[in-house]
């Protein structure tokens, strides 16, 4: 005779249902700011592969611009890119953070930096 229980108890099985809910909440919530993230890298790495050298920092600055316009990204503009010549290249360099509501009175903050290099006139 196994008088012993099987399965879970009420209570366990509600806490895995809240534990397995925020886990599916948070990526939901993070996914679109991931996913921006690597739009945006696309957009650098389009950019640095690029075979024109550019001539100058304002045409390095439209040719991303236009790239992450066409990439629907929202949440980088001018002010997040930084264009400084370092010898035959241009240096790229974009930081910026994404603030996403979570739950409740909670934030999540994430902060991203990417560097390119593009060949410069």
């Amino acid at each position: 005779m196994n008088s012993g229980q099987r399965g879970a108890s009420l209570p366990g099985l509600l806490l895995i249902v809240v534990l397995l809910g925020l886990v599916v909440l948070s990526g939901i919530k993070l996914f679109p700011i991931y996913y921006q993230d690597f739009k945006v890298r696309s957009a650098l790495n389009s950019l640095e592969r690029e075979q024109e050298p550019q001539a100058s920092p304002r045409a390095v600055m439209d040719g991303l611009m236009r790239r992450l316009q066409v990439n629907q990204v929202t949440d980088v503009n001018r002010n997040h890119i930084n264009i400084r010549r370092q010898g035959a290249v241009y240096q790229v360099d974009v930081v910026y953070e994404i603030r996403q509501h979570w739950l409740g009175n909670l934030d999540v903050v994430a902060h991203f930096t990417h560097t390119a290099e593009v060949r410069a006139e």
